[in-house]
């Protein structure tokens, strides 16, 4: 058995993109004993190239696999069997293999963290009643990667970029954004337990912020990793001024909470340019799903003429919402 060892640098984050060549000549075949079979114990697409005698597969993931090769040889085929492995190199990020956990409150850059940049292959997790404030920065994120603020938590960002990860240019890939998350059955204002104030629902503030080239930019809600909403986390708090929501096929989406809401956007710009990465389609920048008073104060939103912009686009879609 043969065994083929490679590290292949992920595009980022994931093991998506990925694609590997074996040469039907390792296997010292004629080409008159063609066709070959290929199969591999981890699935995949393995395509045949005619003129230069090769399978090739893409969108291959990190493992082991183990193939076997068969030919049309009479009166016995010859088969050859190997091993091809793939390790995902992450080094590239700041922070690698898991979430950058805040659970006191926390102003970044610091002494332990003085960099304005830094990248995330997971992201970033508030809890524990936690501050964490964003200054002066620009920050990365990998495509699994997000932001999750846990209800009580809060983060604070000020004339920072959040954005995709550029590493492995130009096949870019979208971020999964900030999830804001909440109890829908709680008031977004603090109750006073045991001599402090205590709040029920995750905040995020924005000041003179980018929020680009995310999936939502900003959810109200709580999301598990297949993208699935928890209904019963609306009620999270968005204040937002003079920022930017730039390429998100979505850029804030809340999901229903039934009291009125402390959240508002003043001079935010939400907009597409030519930059915006083809295959996701663009609905509306704001989706308000059954809440009320959410303010919009001089924003702008707009949008270019792109294959992947829906002609039924919107600006702000409420349903059964007040704004």
């Amino acid at each position: 058995m043969a065994q083929h060892n490679t590290i292949i640098e992920d595009k980022p984050g994931s093991a998506e993109n990925m694609e590997y060549l074996i040469n039907i000549n390792y296997c010292l075949w004629r080409i008159h004993e063609a066709p070959y079979l290929i199969s591999t114990v981890l699935p995949a697409n393995w395509q045949w190239d005619v003129d230069d005698f090769y399978f090739y597969a893409h969108d291959l993931t990190a493992g082991s696999y183990t193939f076997t090769i068969t030919d049309n040889a009479a009166p016995e085929p010859n088969t050859v069997i190997g091993t091809i492995v793939i390790e995902l190199d992450n080094s590239h990020y700041s922070f690698p293999d898991n979430y950058f956990e805040v659970t006191s409150d926390k102003s970044l850059p610091d002494a332990e963290y003085s960099e304005n940049f830094y990248t995330f292959e997971k992201g970033i997790r508030i809890s524990n009643g936690a501050t964490l404030t964003i200054n002066n920065s620009e920050y990365e994120f990998g495509p699994d990667a997000s932001i999750i603020i846990e209800p009580g938590a809060k983060l604070i960002v000020n004339n920072t970029i959040l954005t995709n990860s550029k590493y492995c240019a130009p096949d870019f890939k979208l971020w999964k954004g900030i999830q804001v998350r909440g109890n829908s059955e709680e008031s977004q204002l603090p109750e006073y337990i045991n001599q402090e104030w205590v709040y029920h629902q995750g905040r995020l503030k924005l000041q003179d912020a980018v929020i680009s080239f995310a999936e939502t930019a900003i959810s109200v809600a709580k999301r598990n990793a297949a993208g699935e909403i928890d209904w019963s986390s609306g009620g999270g708090i968005v204040v937002a001024q003079g920022s930017q929501f730039i390429n998100n096929p979505a850029a804030v989406a809340f999901i229903p909470y039934r009291a009125a809401n402390l959240s508002h956007f003043t001079d935010c710009s939400f907009s597409l340019n030519k930059d915006y990465i083809s295959g996701n389609t663009f609905f509306k920048h704001i989706d308000l799903n059954q809440i009320k008073d959410v303010r919009f104060r001089n924003c702008s939103f707009s949008v270019i003429q792109l294959p992947d912009v829906s002609p039924y686009n919107q600006g702000i879609a409420a349903y059964s919402s007040s704004f």
